[in-house]
């Protein structure tokens, strides 16, 4: 496997995953390969020859903010090229060399496998859309039926970005702010605080907020930002750790080590926005312990 710092080492079936994937996608029609594509298909593709030949690769993947990713510090990354994107914010793709196959430590059924993997991968997937692939992942793989929840309700929010004025589809269900809070509901229900309880009490203050936005009239823009400052934290801090694998230890240490400073940060954004809209509410002098009497409320209420 390869160095967890460096990205170099040997090249084995995870690298000639990546490699012949990057290739595929590279003649299929010759366009810039953003890095979150990439790494979405080359998931996909693990997970059929995983099903379809019951054969583990040890390719290193773990779920992130918005769907599941290769983890690309976990492999040999000398096999691609990653410039700046022309198009887009973040980096493109491109196989960096051409490699013999002799040069991947690997075994025939394995290269088989890989490629048969890789080919159904990209005539289903290659052309479509990194949201499109999201959406697939969300339905057809999600970890809990949480994760599945709050990605539908950050796809209502996206439809809602192109356009401020615009509705939600499905507003017609009782209303705009009805609407979100059956879909805030429904994440309750389905949190996993077994798995997740390390994070239990800042989601149910995150939930509170949300609704105290949702009822102060907070547009879809600000309601999906304070989502994904949500997302993104609770992938820091658990997410990528309880859905994972093949991650080595020295990534999975690090991580570790970033998590009481994720937290932290969640903490604080959480209480930022909290005091923007009770400021709205309260007179100042009384803002602290009407914010921290209200918390203490909803956590032993839910």
């Amino acid at each position: 496997m390869a160095s967890d710092d460096e990205g170099q080492g040997d090249l084995h079936a995870p690298e000639y995953l990546a490699y012949r994937m990057l290739k595929s996608l590279n003649e299929l029609d010759d366009s810039p390969i953003s890095r979150s594509k990439f790494w979405k298909l080359c998931c996909l593709a693990d997970r059929y020859v995983q099903n379809e030949f019951d054969h583990d690769i040890g390719f290193p993947r773990h779920w992130y903010k918005y769907g599941e990713l290769g983890e690309a510090h976990s492999i040999n990354r000398s096999i691609l090229n990653a410039p700046s994107a022309r198009f887009w914010q973040g980096q493109e793709l491109y196989p960096d060399r051409e490699i013999p196959d002799s040069d991947f430590d690997i075994s025939s059924d394995e290269q088989m496998f890989i490629l048969r993997a890789v080919e159904r991968i990209v005539n289903r997937f290659g052309k479509d859309s990194v949201d499109e692939i999201k959406e697939h992942q969300y339905e057809n793989h999600p970890p809990n039926e949480f994760i599945k929840a709050y990605s539908q309700l950050r796809a209502q929010f996206e439809v809602a970005d192109l356009d401020r004025q615009a509705l939600l589809p499905d507003f017609d269900r009782g209303g705009r702010e009805q609407y979100i809070e059956d879909m805030l509901d429904e994440m309750v229900v389905s949190f996993p605080e077994e798995e997740y309880g390390e994070v239990h009490d800042l989601y149910l203050r995150w939930d509170d907020t949300m609704r105290m936005m949702l009822n102060d009239d907070a547009d879809a823009v600000e309601l999906k930002q304070f989502l994904d400052v949500f997302i993104e934290r609770l992938s820091e801090i658990t997410i990528r750790f309880r859905h994972s694998q093949h991650i080595p230890k020295s990534r999975l240490e690090r991580w570790q080590e970033e998590k009481p400073i994720k937290k932290e940060k969640l903490e604080t954004e959480i209480q930022q926005k909290r005091e923007q809209y009770l400021n709205r509410r309260e007179p100042s002098g009384v803002l602290n312990s009407v914010s921290e009497a209200f918390d203490e409320t909803v956590v032993e209420d839910m």
